[in-house]
């Protein structure tokens, strides 16, 4: 008998049954949202929560890991690990750091960075947390396989970011695939189509798409605001974020006619902003110089050595620092000991709290919507008091850049809207 598409998906499609344990109350110091998301993933055993930032996935993973007996591992982001630490005593959790295998006492919760991973044998751990999962993308795909076939065998498994970007399958897929919820080749076959000839991109199908996010939401619960899931969101309304555009004028040319058109690819952006790059630095200069306390990110090292040398009192964060001086600068930041900081969103665009700041300069542009979305929301986040301005300095030529990421955004607001009622009816079941 001939079966409709919409049915032939559902064969297809397996929800992500619970393995985990039912808990009743949760700590008091927790949010009736975060208390209810808490249950979900304790029950699930298995998922991911991709929350707003500023609404408390420190707080929730680490009730996630209160309420579990055995050894258990927190892997965050450097300087994210000692704010975690910190956060962690609020539900009355103690977190051991640590460097290797060596530091790890059976029984308690440990955390440690994504560069240290390898130092631990994993064996005994019951359970994992993923801080800042989509950090994830910034490393390469063995790195990421090395991570899911590590801690595969382990019964509870926690992904929490603010977003995994909804425009890269890839990441989709990567956290499915980290929980056990289906592999990437079972999800792209199910639920997605090549886009043209290109092997590479993959379009969701159209009569697939309400499945796809209802299987999702099996697995991955999705909010912006408390709102999203059922709760009072009242409290956490932000005041505005201000975005500010400066485009500069680029002279310099390159044979071809790669200067002047906006057909610009991630292949010749470093090019383009290269020659763009003492126009750009001038403009972020100014305005870093022109206000308050100020973050400003960069892209390139180059850029942002001749921006800290402009700017008296600066205070720069490389990749090449030593672990101690990254610790100590960010967290300073976060507690005002000095007025502008230098660095790049790939090293401190993930988990850092910085509402202290209001004030943020982008010197260049890329094409990864979520570095940009991830470094604005160390200050535009639950807490925050102030508008928020973003001042985004660019050049005449990167108009394709600003379109990609403009298109991303809306994909992002659209993968919000389409999860909202899935994801609602999964919490409701643990308020």
């Amino acid at each position: 008998m001939a079966v409709s598409y919409s049915e032939f998906i559902k064969s297809k499609t397996r929800n992500h049954e619970p393995s985990g344990v039912l808990r009743g109350v949760t700590h008091p110091k927790l949010f009736d949202f975060q208390s209810a998301v808490t249950r979900w993933a304790l029950h699930k055993g298995r998922s991911s929560v991709f929350a707003g930032t500023g609404l408390g996935k420190t707080l929730i993973q680490s009730e996630f890991m209160r309420n579990i007996q055995g050894t258990r591992l927190i892997v965050a982001p450097l300087a994210v690990a000692a704010q975690t630490v910190r956060e962690a005593t609020m539900v009355g959790l103690d977190v051991v750091y640590a460097k290797s295998e060596a530091d790890i006492v059976e029984g308690a919760c440990h955390i440690t960075n994504y560069d240290r991973v390898e130092a631990f044998a994993c064996t005994k751990v019951d359970a994992v947390v993923l801080d800042e999962s989509s950090i994830l993308k910034s490393h390469d795909g063995a790195y990421r396989k090395y991570l899911t076939d590590r801690f595969s065998g382990v019964k509870y498994r926690l992904c929490c970011t603010a977003t995994p970007s909804p425009n890269d399958v890839m990441e989709l897929a990567t956290h499915a695939e980290f929980v056990g919820a289906m592999t990437r080749s079972e999800m792209l076959a199910t639920f997605f189509t090549h886009d043209g000839g290109d092997t590479s991109k993959w379009r969701l199908k159209r009569h697939a798409r309400k499945e796809f996010w209802k299987w999702v939401a099996s697995w991955a619960c999705c909010f912006a605001n408390p709102s999203d899931i059922g709760f009072d969101g009242s409290r956490f309304v932000l005041p505005d974020l201000r975005w500010h555009q400066h485009t500069v004028d680029s002279e310099a040319g390159i044979a071809g006619g790669l200067f002047g058109t906006p057909a610009v690819d991630a292949t010749d952006l470093g090019r383009v902003l290269k020659a763009s790059e003492p126009e750009r630095v001038v403009k972020a200069v100014e305005l870093a110089e022109s206000t308050e306390q100020v973050c400003v990110w960069c892209n390139y090292d180059s850029e942002q050595a001749e921006i800290v040398e402009r700017i008296h009192g600066a205070v720069s964060v490389k990749g090449s620092d030593s672990q101690e001086h990254k610790k100590r600068s960010l967290l300073g930041f976060a507690d005002g000991a000095f007025r502008v900081l230098v660095t790049k969103p790939k090293i401190a665009g993930f988990g850092m709290n910085w509402q202290n700041c209001h004030q943020t300069v982008f010197a260049s542009v890329s094409f990864s919507f979520e570095a940009q979305y991830q470094a604005v929301r160390r200050f535009y986040r639950f807490g925050q008091k102030s508008p928020v301005d973003a001042h985004i300095v660019c050049a005449d030529t990167d108009e394709s850049v600003r379109a990609s990421l403009s298109l991303k955004a809306r994909s992002h607001e659209e993968m919000a809207v389409e999860t909202r009622e899935f994801c609602r009816k999964e919490i409701e079941q643990y308020a």
